[in-house]
């Protein structure tokens, strides 16, 4: 890490800290009794890995699309420079929005679905907070 840049880190450090703890939500499955609810939740199940595998597809797709962009992009700004006589002075990478392209917000609503169709199958979803940070002496809420 450059030096300049953990005074930084270490400010960013203390302002978080002083928000307080910062909590995830957890959840705890109970299968259903039945011999057709555990099948109807093994669906479910299946249904999530599905939607999953979709989410990351249309990731890749997105950073594919991103890095064909940026080329473009590129290349326009290539012409640009080249015709004003200056000097060239980005690449590619400096156009890729790839960065953009995340597939945790597909794959939250992926496991939002499970958990609704494994309830509708007679299985039980108890949510939880659990602290992952700043957590000392801070109370569950």
């Amino acid at each position: 890490m450059h030096a300049p840049t953990r005074p930084l880190l270490a400010l960013v450090l203390l302002l978080t800290a002083g928000c307080g703890p910062l909590y995830s939500t957890s959840y705890d499955l109970t299968p259903p009794t039945s011999v057709e609810g555990r099948g109807c939740a093994a669906q479910c199940e299946t249904a999530r890995h599905a939607c999953g595998r979709s989410c990351r597809m249309e990731e890749r797709l997105c950073r594919i699309e991103a890095r064909h962009d940026a080329i473009e992009d590129y290349h326009d700004y290539v012409r640009e420079r080249t015709r004003k006589g200056r000097e060239i002075k980005r690449s590619p990478e400096s156009f890729d929005r790839g960065w953009s392209c995340n597939a945790s917000a597909c794959e939250s609503d992926c496991g939002g679905q499970f958990r609704n169709c494994f309830a509708g199958c007679g299985g039980l979803v108890e949510e939880r907070r659990v602290c992952v940070a700043f957590c000392d002496g801070a109370a569950m809420r």
